[in-house]
């Protein structure tokens, strides 16, 4: 079927010399005319791409007055051989045609309407061989000269059919071509003018009458007319649009709604008109109207450039119009015969169109022949006794029967029909497979009515085939009625087949007794009625007694309602808790469950887990609370993976998914679970004989070690403990190793015979913290079976002091200056005390130490004032100074945060309050460890005002009083104190010195030992300045008087166990020279013995205070050696 049917421009030719058979192929090859540029009246120019010609034999008995079509173009072919065939035949033949095609012809819209006139451009053809057309016959003009001076108005063209070469033919007919594309330009312009003028004048009509309405009608529907033959799809669409809008009003009311048209055809009259069918008795119906309309918007779609928009035009287009029609026409006992034949013929033109996207052709055919499928399945139903399952024909007028005589060979007999429907359906299910599974849902329907069928037929097999998955759809769709009834169905067919053992599913073998006991299990779920539940119970149990299967997995929605709490407790030794309200709502007895196992899944690290088990439990009907339990417990934040319920070997498994939105919160709500994981988050608990394992940076440290400690809590009740530590920090893993020079990242040690230890570690670069994962199992002597824990802990591994040492000679005495001060900005440290002490026992007496540093109060310091604490220590030796001796300086403090900590817990929050901190005993680790750890003071408000305030705002309160309400709801008095504890500690808790100095003895003070060393020997010398007469009481002189003194050098190496010598030494002495005295005597020379004394004369240059000069030995080599100069900072006034 093509869309160009009823709209061609008509071309006429008048033939009274039978001329026109020998052009006519080379006329046909011009047709259609394509690429027609008009450019419209706002400016646009169209390309009108093809335009269908229909090239008619003209017929002098069609004009007249009633003619409905008047061609765009006249044409005449006429011939000569000589000027008196011209003179005596062609042109009186000429001037007899030409008036008759030139008058002004007209269309009316009856008696009464309008007559619009049309004109149509006359064209001459001359047919003639060359040696005519380009002799002079007329001795001074050619023949086409004559034909244009005898009728100067009309175009006069040649035709032959006779050529050169093939391209003079190409060029001649393309002449032609353009020569018939402007004239029908100059005439549709022209038709377009004169109807616009029309329209116009009418739309300027004031008070137009009815009949005037109807005459405009006539115009638009004249004007559709030439957009419609001229292939412009926007304004011929356009005035559809007004044609459609002015019928509504210009058409008397209670036409009659006329009679279907069987068979249906696709085609438009030529005398086709709205106006031209109401003049005429009975002619206008509603159903010419649905179909005036419809059959030119159809035409319209082969005008879509859009192949796959035309396609979805067609469409909707097609089940609109049904609708239309089945509004009208409900009660007509043709409905279905004419909808049936129509749909045919739509998905006929549908096979007909090529397209690349093969998804959506066959989406748009299925549903035309799910459409003509259903009105065959009516109509087949309606006149015979035939039962399609679950197909219930719904007459809605039933005072009329339906006729159907259309396809009787499909329904001529029973089987033939079923054969047939189930052909229609193959059909279907096959074209919605190529829809790129976006009609899953149609494809299960037709699946399942196939099926209904098979089962009615009792060919159980294949009806089992196509049944499978049609009801697991349903039920996982929640489609609970209609599943129902499909696994009823299929139950039936699956135990009417006694030989079937296993069915393909996914690719898979599966045995029948499995999937029977899934369906029976789906069947007691689905079932509301308690009977059926007990009946298909039973047949379960039947089943699975006799015969061997494999473990069958089941989900326990709808068999159980859930609700897990968010909390984990401890209430045995080591053995953690978690409690589910489990509602047994889908069997119809009491069960017994071989295990309820709940299994947590670690947020960050999805491959670990902890399970929850309780075995041997009966679940009544109804709703109870039952306790799991782990003695494998891992510490953190975790989402529920699943639950799993074994009852009769076969597993009722929910599972969860990932709430990654959720991570960050601690959630769980008290309702049911369906689907999403809520967030449980396990922390460490503590109660009496529990063992517990605490993990941290040593106490004590000796400078540049590295060293964790390990404390086991009860560690005489276990046995066996194995411990496994690994370094989790991937950033920093390359600095860090248990092992030196040696990359090791796991530690495992079997052999654990003391509740306190230290494991070493080495970091190849200095790092602040790094994560430990410590695992440790164990069995306890007092409860059998095998326990575990494992928890991600935090090492604070920077060093929160600073120390800086110098030393200093005097003589037979030697002194260290140490300066202490915070490392960190943000860590302030209190110091307890600092004491030095020889590290070799056995030399601990040959040196008389003095300089303890013991405050009576802990000294604060606080790196934000740059505060810094000097111990200084004096070092005699009994005998000589050995710098092969180590000292070791043992300093004793806290950070400032453990005290505040300390007294934040012991003062604030338990207040000395002995029943309440034996509630709070069982928390303390989570108070630690997730509360305080949050915590950041005001330290120099605390330093200054000896006031605990929280200094890191109240969002982080806020989101740690959510921990503890949630997390403590258990015990309302602990989380109750503490709730108080941070809401007074944002305002600001006052501390006396009193509780200050005794809670802070319940801290366990660090120590960090520097180990420091006397310097390597260098020769020492002391040097005195004597004065040689006695000083007087002022000890003054006058300025410019001369002073005698003697100069003392020693050599102090004796003090090193160096042994002293007469001999002349290699240093040299040297009095430097300075502007405040005058030397007389010798300056520089080289020291002759180990002690030596010489004088000097020195006249003061200047008044005043003026301290003596300074004396420098160096070597032979110029390098400097250290001198005690006793007196060299003693000044003398000069009057």
């Amino acid at each position: 079927m093509s869309l160009t049917q009823g709209k061609k421009i008509d071309i006429s030719y008048f033939d009274p010399f039978d001329l026109f058979e020998s052009v006519k192929s080379e006329f046909s090859q011009i047709l259609p005319l394509e690429n027609i540029h008009w450019k419209s009246s706002n400016g646009v120019t169209r390309t009108i791409t093809s335009l269908p010609i229909s090239l008619d034999v003209e017929d002098q008995s069609k004009q007249g007055p009633n003619i409905t079509s008047i061609p765009f173009i006249r044409t005449i072919i006429v011939s000569c051989n000589s000027v008196e065939e011209y003179r005596s035949k062609v042109r009186p033949l000429l001037r007899e045609w030409l008036p008759e095609i030139q008058r002004h012809e007209t269309i009316s819209n009856g008696n009464k309407g309008i007559s619009l006139t049309f004109t149509s451009t006359p064209i001459i053809f001359f047919y003639s061989n060359s040696t005519v057309v380009d002799s002079n016959l007329f001795k001074t003009v050619t023949i086409m000269e004559k034909f244009n001076k005898d009728f100067p108005e009309i175009e006069a063209l040649e035709l032959k059919s006779v050529y050169k070469s093939l391209k003079e033919k190409e060029e001649f007919w393309n002449r032609i071509s353009q020569k018939l594309k402007s004239h029908f330009l100059e005439i549709f312009q022209q038709r377009l003018d004169y109807l616009n003028g029309k329209l116009t004048e009418y739309m300027k009509l004031t008070g137009e009458s009815k009949q005037d309405a109807k005459d405009m009608l006539f115009i638009k529907e004249k004007l559709f007319d030439l957009y419609f033959k001229a292939n412009l799809l926007e304004e011929g669409s356009n005035e559809l649009k007004e044609i459609k809008i002015d019928v509504s009003g210009t058409i008397d009311e209670g036409i009659s709604k006329g009679q279907l048209e069987i068979p249906f055809t696709f085609d438009i009259p030529e005398d086709d008109s709205i106006l031209i069918a109401d003049s005429e008795e009975n002619k206008l119906t509603t159903y010419y109207l649905l179909k005036y309309f419809f059959i030119r918007d159809f035409f319209f779609l082969a005008l879509e450039v859009n192949i796959n928009t035309r396609i979805l035009k067609l469409y909707k287009l097609t089940k609109q119009f049904l609708i239309n029609i089945e509004a009208q026409f409900h009660d007509n006992e043709n409905l279905l015969v004419f909808k049936y034949i129509f749909l045919t013929l739509v998905i006929k033109y549908v096979e007909e169109i090529k397209i690349s996207d093969v998804s959506l052709l066959s989406e748009v055919k299925a549903e035309l022949l799910l459409m003509k499928r259903d009105c065959w399945i009516k109509g087949v139903l309606e006149i015979t006794e035939y039962v399609l399952p679950n197909k219930k024909i719904d007459n809605l007028n039933k005072r009329v029967t339906y006729k159907f005589d259309v396809g009787e060979e499909t329904y001529k007999d029973e089987d033939t029909f079923y054969e047939n429907f189930i052909k229609f359906n193959t059909e279907l299910l096959a074209l919605y497979k190529n829809c790129e599974g976006k009609r899953q849902r149609i494809i299960d329907i037709i699946s399942l009515e196939i099926g209904m069928v098979y089962h009615q037929r009792k060919d159980y097999q294949n009806a089992v085939s196509l049944l499978i998955s049609c009801y697991e759809f349903y039920v996982e769709s929640n489609w609970n009625v209609i599943g129902l009834h499909i696994l009823k169905v299929f139950i039936d067919s699956l135990e009417n087949c006694p030989k079937l053992e296993n069915i393909e599913l996914d690719g898979s073998s599966v045995n029948v007794s499995t999937i029977l006991c899934n369906s029976y299990l789906n069947l007691i779920k689905l079932s509301s009625n308690l009977q059926d539940k007990e009946l298909y119970w039973d047949k379960f149990l039947k089943l699975k007694k006799g015969n061997e299967m494999d473990d069958i997995t089941y989900s326990l929605n709808g068999f159980f309602d859930i609700n897990i709490e968010h909390t984990v407790s401890l209430q045995q030794v080591n053995t953690y808790n978690i409690n589910l309200q489990i509602g047994n709502i889908g069997f119809p007895e009491d069960v017994q469950a071989k295990f309820i196992k709940l299994t947590l899944r670690e947020c960050n690290r999805q491959e670990s887990k902890v399970e929850f088990l309780l075995e041997n439990v009966e679940l009544k009907r109804g709703s109870y609370e039952y306790t799991l339990s782990t003695k494998n417990i891992i510490f953190g934040k975790f989402e529920i993976n699943s639950l799993e319920i074994m009852i009769h070997d076969t597993i009722f498994l929910q599972e969860f998914g990932l709430n990654t939105e959720n991570i960050d919160e601690d959630i769980n709500s008290s309702e049911p679970i369906n689907g999403n994981a809520p967030i449980v988050e396990i922390f460490e608990l503590y109660i009496s004989d529990n063992m517990f394992i605490s993990l941290e940076q040593a106490k004590i440290l000796e400078l540049g070690e590295n060293s964790l400690e390990v404390k086991i809590d009860n560690f005489n009740k276990i046995k066996n403990p194995k411990l496994t530590l690994e370094m989790l920090n991937s950033s920093i893993s390359r600095f860090f190793s248990f092992k030196n020079n040696e990359v090791v990242h796991t530690k495992n040690i079997d052999n654990i015979t003391e509740e306190c230890f230290r494991i070493p570690y080495y970091l190849e670069e200095q790092i602040t913290s790094f994560e430990l994962e410590l695992e440790l199992s164990f069995e306890r002597k007092d409860v059998e079976g095998t326990f575990s824990e494992r928890k991600t802990i935090q090492i604070e591994c920077f060093l929160p002091v600073s120390v800086s040492v110098e030393d200093i000679f005097k003589k037979d005495l030697f002194f260290f200056k140490f300066l202490l001060s915070s490392s960190l900005r943000e860590v302030p440290i209190i110091l307890h005390s600092s004491k030095l002490t020889i590290k070799e026992s056995d030399r601990k007496n040959m040196y008389d130490i003095i300089g303890d540093f013991e405050p009576e109060a802990a000294v604060v310091l606080l790196p934000s004032m740059e505060e810094t604490c000097l111990n200084c220590y004096r070092l005699r030796a009994k005998d000589n100074f050995n710098t092969s001796d180590i000292f070791n300086l043992h300093v004793h403090y806290n950070t400032l945060k453990e005290q505040v900590d300390c007294l934040v817990t012991d003062s604030i929050l338990v207040e000395g309050d002995v029943e309440f901190y034996k509630k709070y005993y069982q928390w303390r680790i989570f108070w630690s460890s997730n509360i305080l750890s949050q915590l950041r003071y005001d330290y120099e408000l605390f330093n200054k005002s000896k006031i605990i305030r929280i200094d890191n705002g109240l969002n982080i309160v806020k989101g740690l009083n959510k921990i503890i309400c949630k997390k403590i709801s258990s015990d309302p008095a602990v989380k109750s104190k503490m709730l108080n504890c941070l809401e007074n500690l944002t305002r600001g808790v006052p501390i006396n010195e009193l509780d200050i100095s005794e809670y802070t003895q319940n801290l366990t003070p660090r120590e960090l030992i520097v180990p420091v060393t006397l310097p390597e020997f260098e020769q020492f010398y002391r040097v005195t300045f004597n004065k040689i007469e006695p000083i007087n009481e002022k000890i003054s002189t006058d300025l410019g008087t001369p002073q005698q003194f003697d100069i003392v050098i020693e050599n102090m190496s004796n003090n090193w166990g160096r042994p002293s010598t007469a001999e002349i030494t290699d240093h040299i002495l040297e009095i430097q020279s300075n502007n405040d005295w005058l030397l007389q005597g010798k300056r520089r020379f080289m020291i002759p013995k180990d002690k030596y004394k010489f004088s000097v004369t020195l006249i003061p240059l200047k008044t005043g205070y003026i301290t003596l000069p300074h004396v420098e030995i160096t070597n032979l080599q110029g390098e400097a050696s250290r001198v005690d100069q006793a007196n060299q900072y003693e000044s003398i006034l000069v009057l």
